[in-house]
């Protein structure tokens, strides 16, 4: 990595290209994960909306999922 007179200007080039393409990349993954990340917080908050549009608290629809497994004979999934 060293010539004549220091550090090899090529050698140091390609570190920074190499390092320069690795950022590249966890940028590009980071952005996909910030789109997920907000695709499923507005699908949690539409669903929370419609179920509390309807009456029914989160904590309690496990219970009617039962109660309408037992009313239609169904059995549980768990």
């Amino acid at each position: 990595m060293s010539g004549g007179n220091g550090v090899d200007i090529a050698a140091v080039y390609q570190l920074l290209s190499q390092v320069a393409r690795t950022v590249n990349e966890h940028t590009h993954r980071l952005v996909n994960l910030e789109h997920g990340q907000a695709t499923l917080r507005q699908t949690l908050t539409e669903y929370h909306a419609s179920v509390m549009g309807h009456g029914i608290l989160i904590s309690q629809l496990e219970d009617r999922v039962r109660r309408i497994e037992q009313h239609l004979d169904l059995s549980p999934l768990a």
